[in-house]
């Protein structure tokens, strides 16, 4: 037979209630909240014994995992808040009552706690304020002739602004954390994206680069083209033997055997003198290869009369290159 009264806040086990035909358990009241009647004749007493004890370690358990499971009391700091903080305008007393007047009551209710000290604000006594009205307020066992008829009212008591709730502080945290990741997470998104696209943008930058170079090339290459026709084109004006100038026919190309200067005529002499007419133009250098046009006034033989040329530009040694045409590429050479 099992008879139970347990109250787990108050349970104090103890192993003197096993007996021979009982296994009882109490409380520290000393009173028996579990029985356990084995008087039955139908088990041993080796069996009792140990069904005693089985019964005695599940209680013990039992018993033990219930207080576990009680809330700890919640430990709290408080202070007293200098609220009010002022001396008292008057203080009344009563059979075991005291009325303080200040000159502003600030947050004060019944039931606060409040402390109040003596006039040279040492001697605290705490009290419980009964009723508040207006700036004065009630408090009991306030002593007349400890306290006088002035005293000193620091403010009411508060919990600890300084206490540290750390439950707060870790969820503040674990959240905080979480919010970091994500903006972590973010933060790495972008950047990849941003060094995608920087990678683009070199690469396009380095083909730009590429393309600019061989157009550079290009264009220094068609610059030196250019530079070659024109020397080309200037070496076959200037060149007496070898080149040709636009419009000029080498039909002669020989120094004249004699230069014979008049005032408004020159003679000179040419061994074999082909295909020229009076009224034709022909071109003649100097011996500082310097080119000259000139038109031919008449031709007798292998003398060519020119118009006059200075002599200080030509002397004696001249070369009669050739005749202009109107179309130089119809002429066969």
């Amino acid at each position: 037979m099992i008879t139970s009264s347990y109250k787990p806040e108050k349970a104090v086990l103890s192993t003197e209630s096993i007996t021979d035909n009982t296994v009882s358990f109490k409380s520290n009241t000393n009173k028996t909240f579990v029985n356990f009647d084995l008087s039955a004749n139908l088990l041993s007493p080796a069996i009792k014994y140990y069904l005693k004890h089985f019964l005695f370690s599940i209680i013990i358990f039992s018993t033990l995992w219930s207080m576990a499971q009680q809330p700890l009391p919640e430990k709290r700091t408080t202070v007293f808040f200098p609220n009010i903080s002022s001396n008292s305008i008057s203080v009344q007393y009563a059979e075991n009552t005291a009325t303080i007047t200040v000159d502003k009551l600030e947050d004060i209710r019944p039931g606060d706690k409040i402390r109040i000290l003596d006039k040279d604000k040492s001697s605290p006594f705490d009290a419980i304020v009964s009723s508040v009205r207006g700036n004065y307020f009630t408090v009991e066992g306030l002593s007349r002739e400890k306290y006088g008829d002035q005293v000193y009212v620091l403010g009411k008591e508060v919990t600890d602004f300084r206490t540290v709730d750390y439950d707060a502080i870790s969820i503040l945290n674990y959240s905080s954390t979480q919010k970091l990741t994500k903006q972590v997470a973010e933060q790495k998104v972008q950047i990849e994206t941003l060094q995608k696209e920087i990678g683009s943008l070199k690469t396009s930058m380095d083909k730009m680069v590429v393309l600019l170079e061989e157009q550079n090339k290009q264009l220094s290459n068609l610059k030196g083209v250019q530079i070659k026709d024109v020397n080309t084109q200037k070496s076959e004006v200037e060149s007496p033997a070898d080149s040709k100038s636009s419009g000029f026919i080498p039909n002669i190309n020989k120094k004249a055997s004699s230069v014979v200067y008049s005032e408004n005529a020159i003679v000179l002499t040419i061994d074999k003198l082909n295909d020229v007419r009076p009224g034709d133009k022909v071109l003649l250098y100097n011996h500082k290869n310097e080119s000259f046009e000139s038109v031919v006034s008449s031709v007798n033989g292998d003398c060519l009369t020119l118009e006059a040329l200075p002599y200080e530009k030509f002397g004696q040694d001249i070369l009669v290159y050739g005749k202009q045409v109107e179309d130089f590429d119809t002429v066969g050479l």
